[in-house]
């Protein structure tokens, strides 16, 4: 018994060996292609998300990649489309990853790998999106009675300049990596020196909901794994108080979706701020959209 296991295991090494070249062949080509097809405004997404065999064919092009396991319906906002990359027998496994209900309108198959061509649907996209605006937002360090505006935005960072030596000296929105991997984002720092940090957004144009997203970035978690500690937000649309929660620590990226129906159709400003009881590398990555 021991030598038929012994021999079935060397089969299935020869085997694997043998069709490895064939195996990286085919996530080659298909990764050719589709860079070959690639248009503004479509991603690409590699299936399974642990595999990285395919990575190596994107360098140094990888800025089109989705590097989430289960892409949620804003971050394909600004996406037209998607390219899937999956073993053939994988395929639907891979379709449905994506947040809605995804049908390929092409297909091709190179060797062992399927390439897929997926069109995002119009409604999926927002009418209006947080991190989009943040020129428009007003920012301030609030203690007390003191407030500390940013007054010096930075069109090319996308960033706001912030008056004192304490954090935050900058405010803005990029894309930021959180736990489940990198989001576009507006970093929130809790004021170092205590008190809140206060967004703005003036006449935000609503929609039946106001979609936001939160979670702590993965570099303060880093920093603070020896000291953990809370963020405090709140949320107001015009004056009156909509959410107020408290994140704990490593809390992934939430969803909170605010039910904005008697004020759809509408222009109110809405009022984010960020607190902490241990402020230093405290920060909160959030964004928020309103859907047609």
């Amino acid at each position: 018994m021991a030598l038929l296991l012994a021999a079935l295991l060397s089969l299935t090494l020869q085997r694997t060996r043998f069709r490895e070249p064939e195996r990286a062949a085919s996530w080659q080509r298909a990764a050719a292609s589709t860079l070959q097809q690639l248009a503004p405004g479509e991603r690409v997404l590699i299936h399974p998300h642990w595999d990285r065999s395919a990575l190596p064919y994107f360098s140094p092009n990888s800025a089109p990649l989705l590097h989430l396991e289960r892409p949620l319906i804003e971050d394909l906002n600004h996406t037209s489309a998607v390219w899937i990359l999956a073993p053939s027998t994988q395929t639907e496994a891979a379709l449905a990853r994506l947040p809605f209900a995804a049908r390929a309108d092409s297909s091709e198959t190179f060797g062992q790998v399927t390439l897929l061509h997926v069109p995002v649907p119009a409604g999926a996209h927002a009418s209006y999106e947080l991190a989009q605006h943040m020129q428009s937002a007003r920012v301030e360090k609030v203690r007390g009675e003191d407030r500390l505006v940013c007054s010096s935005y930075d069109a090319r960072k996308t960033q706001w300049s912030c008056p004192g030596k304490k954090a935050p000296r900058h405010v803005g929105a990029s894309e930021r990596e959180l736990l489940d991997g990198p989001r576009t984002c507006i970093e929130g720092v809790a004021p170092e020196r205590g008190g809140a940090l206060h967004f703005t957004f003036p006449a935000v144009p609503l929609g039946q909901t106001l979609h936001l997203r939160a979670g702590w970035t993965l570099i303060s978690l880093r920093k603070k794994r020896h000291r953990p500690s809370t963020i405090a937000w709140k949320v107001l649309v015009g004056d009156e108080l909509m959410d107020s929660r408290t994140f704990s620590f490593d809390e992934d990226w939430r969803v909170i979706d605010l039910d904005t129906r008697k004020l759809s159709g509408q222009a109110r400003d809405v009022h984010i701020q960020i607190s902490s009881p241990s402020p230093k590398d405290t920060m909160l990555c959030f964004n928020g959209w309103v859907r047609p």
